[in-house]
Parts: C-alpha cells; sequence; structure tokens
C-alpha cells in the first residue's frame, strides 16, 4: 500500500465553477460596472432619441403628401385650364400643363430649341409665386429672379437697381428707353405671357394670387397688344426684333439689333 501523501494542489478543494468568470452565463459575464454602465446607458438614451427623431421626421411622408394633395387648388390664381392629374409624379414641371399650359408649352419650345444661356427678360417679383417660371424651368439667365432671395447671396444695390429697369422695360412703351436697357442687360429674348399682360398692362393688383376675371380675359385675348406691351412690336417693325414663338397665350421675340 503506498503511503505518499497528495500534494497540496491535489489535496485543494476543487474550485467552484459557479464563481468562474468564463462559465457564468450572460448577462451577468458581461454585466457592465462602473465607468461602463454610464456608458452603456447613454448609448441607449442616443439610441432612444434617434428612434424618436426618425419617428417624427417620417410623419411628413404621410401627412404632408396629403396636405399637398389638399392644396393643389391654391397653385394657381384661377381654377385650373386643365383637368388635375392625381397620379403620383416627381415632376416638379407636371403642375404647369394643368395650371399654366400656355406657359409650359412654351417653356418647352425654349427647351428644345433654345441652344448655349442667352439671357431672357420675363417679369420679376415676389418669391414663391409665378415670378421666374421661365427662368426656373430652362435654366436660362434672367435680369432678375425672385430679388429677396437673390439679395441674401449679393449686394442687395446690385439686385434692387435691377426690378425699376424691369418695370421700364415692360411699362414705358417706347422703344428709345427699352431698347438701351434690353442692350445693357445683354437681353437676347423677351417673353410676354399671361402674367406679363397682368402685371404690366393689365395693371392687375393681384396677379400671381387672384386677378380679377376681367384682365385674365383681357389678358388671354390680348396679350402681347395691350398698352406698353406693344413695344415689342414697335421694336420688330423698326428691324431691332423678331418674333420666334407666338400662341394665343404667350410671344417671344429675339432681339435683333
Amino acid at each position: 500500500v503506498s503511503t505518499a501523501r497528495p500534494s497540496p494542489a491535489e489535496d485543494a478543494a476543487p474550485a467552484d465553477d459557479i464563481t468562474a468568470r468564463a462559465d457564468v452565463p450572460w448577462p451577468a459575464a458581461s454585466a457592465p460596472e462602473g465607468g461602463e454602465f454610464v456608458g452603456w446607458a447613454l448609448r441607449g438614451a442616443w439610441l432612444a432619441m434617434l428612434v424618436v427623431l426618425v419617428f417624427g421626421a417620417s410623419v411628413f411622408l404621410v401627412e404632408g403628401t396629403n396636405a399637398r394633395l389638399q392644396e393643389r387648388t391654391n397653385w394657381g390664381p384661377v381654377q385650373p385650364v386643365n383637368a388635375l392629374q392625381t397620379v403620383p409624379s416627381l415632376d416638379g414641371f407636371a403642375y404647369m400643363h394643368t395650371w399654366y399650359p400656355g406657359d409650359a408649352d412654351a417653356i418647352t419650345w425654349l427647351n428644345r430649341n433654345i441652344k448655349g444661356a442667352p439671357v431672357i427678360l420675363e417679369a420679376s417679383g415676389d418669391p414663391y409665386q409665378w415670378y421666374s417660371r421661365v427662368a426656373i424651368y430652362t435654366g436660362l439667365p434672367t435680369v432678375l429672379g425672385w430679388g429677396s432671395h437673390e439679395s441674401q447671396q449679393r449686394y442687395p444695390d446690385e439686385v434692387y437697381n435691377r426690378q425699376p429697369d424691369i418695370n421700364a422695360m415692360y411699362s414705358t412703351g417706347d422703344p428709345a428707353i427699352v431698347l438701351p436697357l434690353l442692350h445693357q442687360y445683354h437681353v437676347q429674348y423677351v417673353y410676354v405671357g399671361q402674367l406679363e399682360c397682368l402685371d404690366y398692362a393689365a395693371h392687375d393688383p393681384y396677379p400671381t394670387e387672384q386677378p380679377a376675371a376681367a384682365n385674365i380675359k383681357l389678358c388671354a385675348q390680348n396679350h402681347d397688344v395691350m398698352g406698353p406691351l406693344t413695344v415689342f412690336n414697335q421694336l420688330a417693325q423698326q428691324g431691332k426684333a423678331q418674333v420666334v414663338y407666338q400662341t394665343n397665350s404667350v410671344t417671344i421675340w429675339h432681339i435683333t439689333g
């Protein structure tokens, strides 16, 4: 019989494997302690706020779309010329065919036929209205777009000095005044549509919001031959301009002299 005694290591009590970190089940094995707990709490709070923000922003996808559909009747100053199109679209130009088909056709013609970047003259006025629709949808430079926005990016004096000149070109009716101003701003094309007629010939107080029915009728019949707008026909008679596009609602002149 062996009298050898076990070594101290063999004689020791077996390790309590419950306290061995490797054998402790989750989450006890990975439970944060001290500063780690603070980090977990901050990450949790950040994720919760992110979920709330994403959800809040997503509400507009439904509510905003519905609001825009309900407000379509406010897009134009009068009842739409064509039937409203209810097919969803990302085409920002599509509404023009409904509210302003004359402008839509003229702008389409410009996009197809005018090359380069010639300056085009059109009515200028307050932002978020019918003004500057030609420059917006063709990309052609114009004498002045939305003045209040332009003045945020340039020296205001340089911007607001242009508005009286645009008014003069459309409202004086004097070729001796109009032609030098056209040359000063390097205008190659002049656009006269319903808006220009309502604004500068009919002198409607609300040309883009709710023009008078009588003025709408006048401009629908005589958009380019009312009052001071005849100046461009005078320039054409003098060989200084040429009609390159004309319908019942829009006339475009090319300045040639």
